[in-house]
């Protein structure tokens, strides 16, 4: 493992359905060197885009995109050359992506490691999203929200925790081992330090869930039940 290409969008809401893409960014990243190889960044044709209070995404601007034949281009070449794809919260970006027809390849050729679930980082706290974790590492965040923004805060994030001696590729390796679903058998006076250990509460189920390895559960500081032994993975199988 070589290459990632780290991978954020901006989407006109939350939910999949009823919502689409509107910018899409990607850096590709030397996972040997720690540094950014290549960036690329576009927004996708649209008519509006009802999160523009949060994402700063004009919906006139949409019409102003890059084609998106180019778009898909760029992308695939770039995806080519990536040995993983990389992203914080990645399910939600993966689902995005893959969803649609447009882009002329398979986002799914490639394995997928999530940043905020699936890596272990040097320093964690109550909150695991991409600005607090890169604050918590000593890395300056100016803006934020902006699918390219994202990508290049986590670009010098993962540059930052290898100048501190965290090799990245075994980070990543480690990331993409085969996972369970694990329940956190705690009650609700603990679930601030089962959502620092990557757990999050499930109200249809009323569980609190990770994903992980079997492996890692020993490490945890609260008892947990495995639910199933082995859980789909993001995008394709990881080979060694």
């Amino acid at each position: 493992m070589k290459r990632a290409l780290l991978l954020d969008t901006e989407t006109t809401g939350v939910d999949l359905n009823g919502n689409v893409l509107v910018e899409i960014a990607v850096i590709l990243y030397s996972l040997e060197f720690a540094t950014p190889i290549t960036t690329y960044s576009s927004l996708i044709p649209g008519d509006k885009n009802p999160s523009e209070e949060f994402n700063g995404i004009p919906s006139l601007l949409l019409k102003q995109s890059t084609s998106l034949g180019v778009t898909c281009a760029v992308l695939d070449e770039l995806q080519m050359s990536a040995d993983i794809i990389v992203a914080h919260s990645a399910k939600f970006d993966h689902d995005y992506v893959a969803r649609e027809k447009y882009w002329g390849f398979d986002w799914d050729r490639l394995p997928w490691a999530c940043t905020m679930r699936d890596v272990k980082w040097p320093k964690t706290g109550n909150h695991r999203n991409l600005v607090a974790l890169a604050l918590m590492h000593g890395v300056p965040v100016v803006a934020a929200h902006r699918a390219l923004t994202d990508c290049d805060i986590l670009s010098r994030l993962l540059t930052r925790v290898s100048e501190q001696g965290v090799d990245l590729v075994e980070m990543f390796e480690r990331a993409l081992r085969p996972k369970a679903l694990v329940e956190a058998l705690t009650g609700k006076a603990e679930k601030d330090i089962t959502y620092r250990h990557g757990f999050d509460y499930d109200s249809k189920q009323h569980m609190t869930l990770r994903e992980m390895p079997i492996e890692d559960i020993a490490d945890l500081p609260f008892k947990c039940k495995v639910l199933k032994d082995s859980v789909p993975s993001l995008g394709a199988p990881y080979v060694h």
